[in-house]
């Protein structure tokens, strides 16, 4: 555990403090709520990895030889170091890592995007000071995602607010709702799915925050 956190202390103080733009972290989900029929079905999702200290300093050397920019060794590990617990709901924040990345990248690959295993109720305080800590200047909280059926169908809701730290405020506060069909292309999931539920929401929201990244 030592080990780790000296690894990121350092990859924070080399690489994070740089000028990169934008700077977004996306914690985990704060409420979390499953209808019971998908009760069992959502443990598929979970996942522990367990590893030693020297697994995880293979890994960012790892990364560290493949990756092209310096950003991208502290997206990676970072991403690595999620996706060691995962269950249903956190798939949530590293999805909206993920494909804001991938949308970041046609306007500008200098960008910083990355989740966090932390959660907050709405307070500006708390966004203010996990920000700081981090170094970054954009916070993603998924407030509730909430799996339901309703009248047959499922859905998925997923409120959002995207916190602006520069100018000490939320910019962006809503709720998305997906329903299950599968959408296709780069958001394709088998349809009737939960998986659809999920994507769906996360589309629409995904639109929206990038009008705030890119007209920054």
């Amino acid at each position: 555990m030592k080990t780790i956190t000296f690894l990121l202390l350092l990859i924070s103080t080399s690489l994070i403090g740089q000028e990169y733009q934008p700077k977004l972290i996306v914690l985990d989900p704060y409420e979390k709520v499953i209808d019971e029929k998908f009760e069992k079905e959502i443990r598929k999702y979970e996942m522990k990895l367990i590893t030693t200290p020297e697994y995880d300093e293979n890994i960012l050397s790892s990364i560290k030889q493949k990756a092209k920019q310096e950003n991208e060794v502290v997206m990676e590990y970072k991403d690595y170091l999620f996706a060691k617990e995962m269950n249903y709901f956190s798939r949530v924040s590293i999805g909206f890592s993920g494909f804001i990345t991938y949308k970041l990248y046609n306007y500008n690959s200098n960008c910083l995007v990355f989740s966090v295993h932390e959660s907050s109720n709405e307070s500006i305080e708390n966004y203010k000071n996990i920000t700081k800590k981090h170094k970054v200047d954009w916070l993603i909280n998924p407030i509730l995602v909430r799996t339901y059926i309703d009248e047959g169908q499922t859905y998925t809701d997923i409120r959002i607010q995207l916190y602006n730290r520069k100018k000490n405020k939320i910019q962006l506060d809503c709720t998305y709702t997906g329903n299950s069909k599968n959408p296709g292309f780069e958001w394709a999931c088998e349809d009737g799915s939960i998986n659809c539920t999920v994507n769906n929401a996360q589309a629409q929201a995904i639109n929206e925050i990038m009008k705030f990244l890119i007209n920054k």
